[in-house]
C-alpha cells in the first residue's frame, strides 16, 4: 500500500539527492512525512530509491573533497578528510572530567595536529613555500 503518488515520489527523491532530509523533502513535495515514510517501509523499490538518492549526495561531497585533494593538491581538504574519517588518529579529542559531587564538568579539547603536520611536511608547493605560508592550512591561532 502506497500513500503517495509517483510524481510526489520523484519530487522527494530529487530533494533527497541534493542533501535534504526526508522531512524536508516531504514538506517540499507537499506530502506528509509520515506518509512518505509509510510508503518507504511498504515499498521496497521506493526504499531502495531513497537509499540511492541519499547516497548520491554523500558521493558528490566525497568526490569534491577527493578532487580538491588530488587535482589541486589541497592540503586543507586532505587534513579535513583525515580529521573526520580517522578521528582517533587525527581528530580533536574531548575529555570530560566530573567532580565528586557531580555538579561540575570540565571539558578539555586536545588538538591533534598530526594531519596538518604530516601534510605540511609532505606537500611543498611548486613555489617552494609551505602550505601554511600560502594559507592552505589554518594557523594554530585561527579559530574556524
Amino acid at each position: 500500500m502506497e500513500l503517495i503518488q509517483e510524481n510526489e515520489k520523484s519530487q522527494i527523491l530529487s530533494q533527497l539527492s541534493i542533501g535534504l532530509t526526508m522531512k524536508e523533502a516531504s514538506l517540499l513535495a507537499k506530502v506528509r512525512d509520515e506518509d512518505a515514510r509509510f510508503t518507504m517501509r511498504h515499498s521496497p523499490g521506493f526504499r531502495k530509491q531513497v537509499e540511492w538518492a541519499q547516497l548520491e549526495m554523500k558521493r558528490k561531497a566525497l568526490d569534491t573533497i577527493s578532487r580538491s585533494m588530488t587535482k589541486y593538491d589541497n592540503a586543507q581538504s586532505a587534513a579535513w578528510y583525515l580529521e573526520r574519517k580517522h578521528k582517533d588518529e587525527f581528530g580533536t579529542k574531548t575529555i570530560n572530567i566530573n567532580s565528586e559531587n557531580g555538579n561540575t564538568t570540565v571539558v578539555f579539547q586536545m588538538e591533534r595536529p598530526r594531519a596538518q603536520e604530516q601534510l605540511t611536511d609532505n606537500n611543498k608547493r611548486p613555489n617552494g613555500k609551505d602550505p601554511d605560508q600560502n594559507n592552505y592550512l589554518p594557523s594554530p591561532t585561527t579559530a574556524e
